[in-house]
């Protein structure tokens, strides 16, 4: 005969009429986990090799041909046992059981060899998506662009010593601290539970890419004056620089719209993080306006830890890459004037 074993999980039945047949069945068997899984996929992954018989034994075996993938103790029972509930799943930590209860109510247990301690993921870049979806797909990238752009961050400052860049991350950092503060004032949860952990209001991601992208912006078209005097390549004009700031935009638009799509927050919430970074990003540039126009920047490039670290000042007036690119150019011309002499 066949078996037709059951699974109640989440609050309802679910057949599964899949299940292979055991051998010297008496009865029908029902399943009881004390643990959430997909019981169609259980049944997929063990083949019972031995039969349930009706002997004098006190208990009844049951063998399966792989271990479970999760821990929790899986019960098989027999509907005409006296007491066909299964005793409590064991404290975490124990491993797997496989329990079959007969007619005399006696009960085995055998303890699987494979590790099940569960396993934790990295939150930072931990993103979930819909595999069958492309454009979830996109989101859960865009998704990895704050990090990202803190790589960058690090580089430039690293490479250029621009105390421009360096003033720029740090009012990014002082963006993320009011963020952190303020989910825990306001103490939103976000539309689903499952994704994602703490608050939802207001969104971190679209408070980060508006705030880089704004801050971008008003350097690009407000603070940044590059010199004309180059000898072999002109400064970015205008247009090249709306195209910049446009494109920065349309990035940071992106990466919040998909924190929308990924159920990850609200339109209310990604809305309020879009302004917090904002008004972050336009109070951070006039700060540092102001301490350049009292002269408080270059004090500060005058002091032992700012020469230590070689950081200066020249991004506003020059782009470096083409800085580089110019002084090249003048050895390459020096070292082919000499050749010919």
């Amino acid at each position: 005969m066949r078996a037709q074993p059951h699974s109640a999980l989440a609050g309802g039945t679910i057949e599964a009429p899949d299940w292979p047949e055991l051998e010297a069945m008496q009865s029908d068997v029902f399943m009881q986990s004390a643990v959430h899984h997909d019981p169609r996929r259980l049944l997929q992954l063990y083949q019972p090799l031995g039969g349930v018989s009706q002997s004098a034994s006190p208990a009844q075996h049951l063998s399966i041909a792989q271990p479970l993938p999760h821990r929790g103790t899986w019960h098989l029972a027999f509907k005409n046992s006296p007491d066909p509930s299964p005793p409590p799943p064991p404290p975490l930590g124990q491993g797997h059981h496989i329990e079959t209860h007969g007619q005399a109510n006696a009960v085995e247990s055998k303890t699987m060899d494979q590790d099940t301690r569960p396993l934790a993921s990295l939150s930072l870049t931990h993103v979930y998506y819909d595999p069958d979806d492309s454009l979830s797909f996109l989101c859960a990238w865009l998704a990895l662009l704050p990090q990202a752009l803190c790589i960058v961050y690090a580089t430039l400052i690293w490479s250029t010593r621009e105390v421009e860049i360096a003033l720029m991350f740090a009012g990014q950092l002082g963006c993320e601290a009011i963020n952190f503060a303020l989910k825990r004032l306001i103490k939103e949860e976000r539309p689903r539970r499952i994704h994602g952990k703490g608050y939802g209001m207001p969104s971190s991601h679209a408070q980060f890419v508006a705030y880089w992208s704004v801050f971008l912006v008003l350097f690009l078209l407000v603070r940044h004056r590059p010199s004309s005097a180059r000898r072999h390549h002109r400064p970015y004009s205008l247009v090249e620089r709306v195209v910049v700031s446009i494109a920065a935009l349309g990035i940071a638009a992106a990466v919040a719209w998909s924190r929308i799509y990924l159920n990850y927050h609200t339109e209310k919430q990604v809305m309020v993080g879009c302004l917090a970074g904002t008004v972050c990003a336009i109070g951070w540039f006039l700060v540092t306006a102001i301490a350049r126009d009292f002269g408080l920047l270059a004090w500060g490039l005058q002091t032992p830890i700012a020469r230590l670290f070689r950081f200066r000042d020249l991004v506003v007036e020059e782009d470096p890459c083409q800085a580089g690119w110019d002084k090249w150019e003048e050895r390459r011309v020096e070292a082919d004037q000499q050749k010919t002499k």
